[in-house]
């Protein structure tokens, strides 16, 4: 029998998927990247014990971005494709024995920056400051809540 894992949390992976049901290409700024681990310091992961009614109280953190983003930091998902990310959940952030049981996880938000058409379609006026222009959409996003079955 192989050792069991000290940790819990382990190579416990959050993998989100998006599909594009448009009918044109949709462009969004990558700000969470597999290297980034600062989803659940933003506030974005929502985490809820097995039989709490309120997500946990997690550490959260404002930090600045160089602005405006590199056109490599853009993501277009083509009509009717998706785009992956997997949130790796990590100590000392979490604390292995709250997430006992069945806990539940949500990712919780506001798109803050997204373009119909590829990446190459936007001006550097639109992403230089996107907030308020005709060609932007901004709006507030909720996965479904996932429930975890840890052993």
């Amino acid at each position: 029998m192989a050792p069991r894992s000290n940790s819990l949390l382990a190579g416990l992976n959050v993998s989100l998927e998006q599909t594009a049901s448009a009918a044109s290409p949709l462009t969004i700024i990558a700000t969470v990247t597999n290297t980034n681990d600062k989803t659940v310091t933003l506030g974005l992961l929502k985490i809820t014990p097995e039989g709490a009614t309120e997500p946990m109280e997690l550490p959260i953190i404002q930090f600045r971005r160089l602005w405006p983003p590199s056109k490599d930091s853009l993501i277009t998902i083509p009509a009717g494709g998706s785009a992956k990310n997997e949130i790796p959940l990590r100590e000392p952030l979490i604390k292995p024995e709250s997430l006992r049981g069945k806990p539940s996880v949500q990712i919780v938000g506001r798109w803050r920056a997204v373009w119909e058409g590829d990446k190459t379609e936007i001006s550097e006026a639109s992403l230089d400051d996107p907030v308020g222009r005709d060609d932007v959409f901004t709006g507030e996003f909720a996965s479904d809540v996932l429930e975890l079955k840890l052993s």
